[in-house]
């Protein structure tokens, strides 16, 4: 009996599972289903992918007509086309290689992002300079879901049309204004890029999206956490938890497109002017705050 592919707590929690159409349809399986069958081997998949460990079954057969919401004669009946590439491993669990080979995918893409925003981190900490802290005019931007190159070809910095600094200061104990600092934007688009590449490129920097960052800029330098300390007294401290700020983003499934959304939503997604707003701040913080 062959082990399992991974781990026994891994879940796909909120990761889309997308069908291959052109795989299906070279599938021996469906292949062999009868059309009446078929329904149901796309609803045995989809639920495998939402099962602890992601992409696996019970070895029963009474609980897999049960999830799949198949009655128990009929499914006895398909069985053997249903449940045709499925393996029991040693943890008790069945598994087919195709799923398997895309939760893997998913582990490894994961893992990849975690490096990258762990890589990013560990540059601005040593105080590297960051190669995509340009705004570009022009991108060359994929589809969604995939990441974007926010370098231009010439590798030189776009420089924002409009040139109005944010200036974001606040008191300080003793009640006098400290010096007041400078919104960069060019930076936070960066890090915008560099930690949420699947989210649609910040291209311009018009006005509109300017304010809304010194907005939320100006919020980090004069907020208080819980503890009554100030949330940043520097530019590096701000632009750390802004970096934070999009990490988190980056967990939450509803934002990132990871969650079945409402007609309402169905064509929203999430983007840098969303998250400078007071809605977005709160979807972040409140949000990942409660799936924690």
């Amino acid at each position: 009996m062959k082990p399992a592919p991974y781990p026994a707590d891994t879940r796909a929690k909120g990761w889309r599972f997308e069908l291959d159409h052109e795989q299906i349809r070279q599938s021996d399986t469906w292949a062999l289903a009868p059309a009446d069958v078929r329904p149901w081997l796309l609803m045995l998949w989809m639920t495998a992918w939402e099962q602890t460990p992601c992409g696996s079954m019970p070895s029963d057969d009474a609980l897999i007509a049960a999830r799949i919401g198949m009655p128990g004669k009929a499914f006895a009946k398909a069985r053997e086309t249903l449940m045709r590439g499925w393996w029991l491993a040693e943890d008790g669990r069945l598994y087919h290689d195709t799923i398997s080979a895309r939760v893997l995918a998913m582990l490894a893409k994961k893992d990849k992002d975690r490096a990258r925003k762990a890589g990013w981190r560990a540059r601005h900490a040593d105080g590297q300079p960051n190669d995509s802290a340009a705004v570009t005019q022009e991108s060359r931007g994929t589809d969604y879901g995939q990441a974007r190159d926010s370098a231009r070809s010439d590798n030189t910095k776009h420089q924002a049309p409009v040139s109005i600094e944010a200036k974001a200061s606040h008191p300080d104990e003793s009640g006098n204004r400290r010096p007041e600092i400078p919104c960069p934007y060019a930076q936070i688009v960066a890090l915008y890029h560099d930690l949420l590449p699947s989210l649609p490129k910040a291209k311009l920097m018009t006005a509109a999206r300017q304010r809304g960052m010194r907005k939320l800029w100006g919020w980090v330098l004069s907020s208080t956490k819980g503890d009554g300390s100030r949330r940043a007294t520097s530019a590096d401290e701000a632009l750390q938890w802004f970096s934070g700020y999009f990490g988190r983003a980056a967990e939450n499934d509803f934002l990132m497109g990871r969650t079945p959304r409402s007609a309402e939503h169905k064509d929203w997604r999430c983007d840098i002017d969303f998250l400078m707003t007071d809605k977005g701040l709160r979807q972040v913080i409140e949000r990942t705050q409660d799936a924690a």
